[in-house]
Formats: C-alpha cells, structure tokens, sequence
C-alpha cells in the first residue's frame, strides 16, 4: 500500500501541465489588457484585468491510463490581487491525461465538493457540503445541523444519481458540545470498501479542546447514515478501508 502514492505521478505528471489544461479547455485564457494611446491621449484608470488559475487538490489512477483529478478553478483579478474562488471541477482519463472529460455531477450553486472516491474504473461518489458563501447566512443553522448531498455513478461520470440529506447534530454530539463549536463541521473523508459499504468522516473544532471528528457508516450505498460507537475522532482525514468491518484512519486526538 505504501508504493500507491508513488504510481498516481508517471501515469498523470503530464495532464498537469498548463499546456495540456489549456488543450482541453480547463484553463480560460486572460483577458487582454486596456492598449495604451499615448502620451498625449487623455488619461484612464486601466480596468481591471482578470486571469484564471486552476489547481489539482486531488487526484487518483485507477487502473493503468485511467485515472480522475478535481481541480479548483479561481478568477484572479491583476489590479488588486483579489482571488475569487470559481468553481471545483472533476475531470476524468483514459489514456494517461492526454485528453480529459468532466464529469463534474450537476448539483445546486449553493453546495461544493468535498471529497470524491472511486472504488474502480465506473463505480464512484462525490460528496457536496454547503459552500463558505451560504454556511453562516442563518447564525444558528451550522450548530444544528449539516447539510449533505452524496452522488453516485455507476458508469464513470457519465450520469449521476444525487441523494442530498441533513445531519442533525444533537444525535451525534452532546448538547454541551453544540454550543461551543468553533465554526460548522465540515467533511473530512468518505471512502467506500464495495457498493454498499462505506465510511464518512466529518471534522470540527470547538472550545479549548481542540480538533474532532466524526465517523459515520453506511451499508447501503449512502441513502442512510449512522454513528461509529467509541470512535476516538482523530483530526485528519488519513482514511482506508479494508473489509466492510475492518479500516484504518490516521490522525492525532486530543485529550
């Protein structure tokens, strides 16, 4: 298991490139500067000028040539140096990055993803969470509950079923515990060991004790969700699964 990091970079190196992104269209081309009109034409405050950036955060190989990637997509705008996030998109190979087709699911604007699995070359989740700019717009709804939406494909991101859900916290936390939250919980991890079983960490902090965490199970594809009994909550999302009844996590917990 430890030689797997090391085989995702052959296989994929190429498909990071900014040449290959601009090929296939990840990679918007910026916006031409305002043209100067010389010293003796009237003075103007140059408009702004945005260019765009993307970012692989994730990325696996999945069988020799096939592999996905999710990659972040920003606005930067030059006059400022202001960055605006621009959508996160998953995108998926076949023959080793040459050529790259989204397979982003179709969810609502209000929700990003937060982590992708593939257990094999067609079966597959992603996972959404509500985004940053909605999350604290109700002061009291991030420390009642979490609101989830899981989607699943069968055939490679060609199509996606989507199956949203709310958690609500007083079943999972001590009512001591709600009100002293840092901030909202937040997915740390889901992994999946066959098409029914699987693990979903969600992460959070609160008072003085630091970092925490969750971890819910399924055994039906995803459609209900319940608690893992005396989890110690280790804060990382270092997550592998081995047999329905047998997995590992990785990650520090605080007293």
């Amino acid at each position: 298991m430890r030689f797997a990091p090391t085989l995702l970079i052959p296989g994929l190196i190429l498909a990071l490139s900014a040449g290959t992104w601009a090929r296939n269209g990840l990679e918007a081309s910026p916006t031409p500067a305002a043209q100067s009109k010389g010293a003796d034409g009237p003075l103007h405050k140059p408009a702004p000028r945005e260019e765009a950036k993307t970012a692989v955060v994730n990325m696996k190989l999945l069988a020799p040539g096939i592999g996905w990637v999710v990659a972040n997509h920003w606005r930067l705008t030059v006059n400022d140096g202001s960055e605006v996030a621009n959508g996160t998109g998953i995108y998926w190979t076949t023959d080793n990055g040459a050529h790259w087709r989204e397979i982003t699911p179709p969810i609502t604007s209000k929700m990003d993803i937060a982590d992708v699995f593939f257990l094999d070359t067609h079966r597959g989740w992603a996972i959404f969470e509500q985004s940053e700019d909605t999350l604290y717009r109700t002061p009291s709804d991030w420390q009642e509950k979490v609101q989830l939406a899981l989607a699943t494909t069968t055939d490679a991101g060609a199509t996606w079923s989507k199956m949203p859900f709310t958690l609500m916290l007083k079943d999972y936390l001590p009512k001591d515990r709600l009100w002293t939250l840092n901030n909202a919980v937040r997915v740390s991890r889901i992994a999946f060991v066959d098409p029914l079983h699987g693990w979903l960490q969600l992460s959070y902090s609160m008072g003085l004790h630091g970092n925490n965490s969750l971890l819910l199970l399924t055994s039906n594809g995803g459609r209900t969700w319940r608690e893992a009994s005396a989890y110690p909550g280790p804060n990382s999302s270092d997550m592998l699964l081995l047999t329905p009844n047998e997995g590992w996590v990785f990650g520090s917990v605080s007293p």
